[in-house]
């Protein structure tokens, strides 16, 4: 007989021996035939979640080591891991560029919305992003990640004027801010 045989018997005698003995602690309080159904479900119970425990263990473990190895971590590079995480190195210069750009006191609207809003909004804190449905093109600022071609060309058309005209603003990258109409030149 191979070892892994032996391993699955003995597993299985010794999960019989347990549903034997909780059956017996249960024979009295509840009637014999439903005692056995009990005690199979307790034994598989404990069994699954014994099983389980290593894993949670070395998950947390795994989480532990993570956070030590963050744990000398400057704030903004921290911050700036999402990004990174997500294969665009392009982005920490975007999220500085629209730092300088936006008011700390503004609401943005991110268009697409979509991985990057989180990490967006993580990085440019404390500016508050804006929903669609009560955006106002009048005091709220768009923020584009990759953005659409007229858009883009619009961004490029705009870096020939001086930097206080544009309403359109892009560091080179494929991330273009809009004004506010009204804080437009």
């Amino acid at each position: 007989m191979s070892s892994p045989l032996i391993t699955l018997l003995a597993i299985a005698a010794g999960l019989g021996v347990a549903v034997v003995l909780v059956v017996a602690l249960l024979s009295d309080a509840v009637p014999r035939r439903r005692a056995w159904a009990l005690a199979a479900t307790i034994v598989a119970f404990v069994a699954v979640a014994a099983s389980w425990l290593p894993a949670f263990r070395d998950r947390a473990y795994g989480l532990d080591q993570q956070r030590k190895a963050a744990a000398g971590t400057v704030e903004r590079v921290a911050r700036e891991r999402c990004a990174l995480d997500q294969g665009r190195t392009d982005l920490p210069a975007a999220f500085q560029f629209a730092r300088q750009q936006i008011p700390e006191d503004a609401r943005f609207l991110v268009r697409p919305a979509g991985r990057i809003l989180p990490c967006l909004m993580l990085n440019v804190i404390p500016r508050v992003p804006a929903s669609p449905d009560d955006f106002d093109a009048g005091r709220d600022w768009v923020i584009w990640d990759q953005p659409p071609p007229p858009v883009a060309r619009r961004a490029r058309r705009e870096l020939a004027l001086p930097e206080a005209e544009r309403r359109y603003l892009t560091n080179g990258s494929m991330f273009v801010i809009v004004r506010p109409e009204e804080a437009a030149p």
